[in-house]
Order: structure tokens, then sequence, then C-alpha cells
């Protein structure tokens, strides 16, 4: 009974005190949390990544990384099969399969998500110059029918008078 009482701090930080100097020299190495993970097979990935974090040691891949960027705009608007284009090539090389760094999975949801709002954007642009071409046309059309309204009842209609 006395062994269920005892607090499971001390018990669960005894076998971490042998594992934290591997961590710690891994971590200066720039080892991942699952390159570190393997390295240490009793433990499951889950422990590792909360011991890191109690620790407050942060691996590469847990680093806020800096990317830097310059202005993008686009000479032309794509057309959305250039754009599914896009998106069936993104698929197809996850589909392939293997292995695949960080960043390049980083790339392609980016793509994805990029071509996700273009979508969005691309029919309600569609929609705004749809509706600008039709003003265009009811202002044409009206311009037209006033040419035709003499100009003497313009002026009657103006004064408020009526003819009758």
């Amino acid at each position: 009974m006395m062994g269920l009482c005892q607090p499971r701090g001390d018990y669960m930080d005894k076998p971490w005190k042998e594992d934290d100097a591997t961590i710690e020299k891994m971590v200066t190495e720039g080892a991942s949390v699952h390159e570190i993970a393997a390295a240490l097979p009793h433990r499951t990935f889950q422990a590792v990544e909360k011991r890191l974090s109690r620790r407050g040691l942060k691996t590469e891949s847990r680093r806020q990384k800096k990317i830097s960027f310059t202005e993008i705009r686009a000479e032309r608007i794509i057309e959305r099969e250039e754009a599914l284009k896009i998106l069936a090539g993104t698929i197809e090389k996850l589909q392939k399969g293997g292995e695949m760094q960080e960043e390049e999975l980083v790339r392609i949801r980016t793509i994805i998500m990029a071509i996700r709002g273009y979508f969005i954007a691309f029919d309600s642009y569609e929609k705004y110059a749809e509706l600008e071409a039709r003003i265009l046309r009811l202002e044409e059309v009206a311009g037209k029918a006033l040419e035709r309204v003499p100009a003497d009842v313009g002026q009657d209609h103006q004064n408020g008078e009526r003819q009758r």
C-alpha cells in the first residue's frame, strides 16, 4: 500500500536524469525531436516532446524560423485551369509518397491554401466583373433612352408640371 501513496515525481524524475545529458547534447547538435526520441528507445515521442517543453529546450523543428520574402505582384491573372493544374501537380507529388523535408511539406500546404483562397477571390472577381459589365450596359441603354426624350419633357417634369 505504501507504494501507491508515494509521490510519482521522484520516481518519474530519476530515469530522466540519466537521459537529460543525452537530450541536452542532441539539442545543442541540432537534432530533431524525432531523432532524440529514436536515441531513447525506452521513451515515447510524446514523452520526449513533453520533457523538452518542461525543460525549455527547443530543437531545430520547434524553433521559430524566420522566412524573408519580397512583395509579390502578378503580371497577369492566372485562369482556373492553370490553378487546377498547379493543384493537380501538388496532389501528384503528395501521392508519390516517400520522404519529404518539412520545408517542402510547408510549401505544399501553402500552395494548397493559396489555391483555395485564389478560387474564392477569383469567384468574387468574376462576379464583380460581370456586375460592372451589366452596369455599363444599363448606363449605355439609359443614355440612349434619354437621348430620345424631348428636352422640354425633362424640364416640365423638373418644374413639377404634368402634361395632360
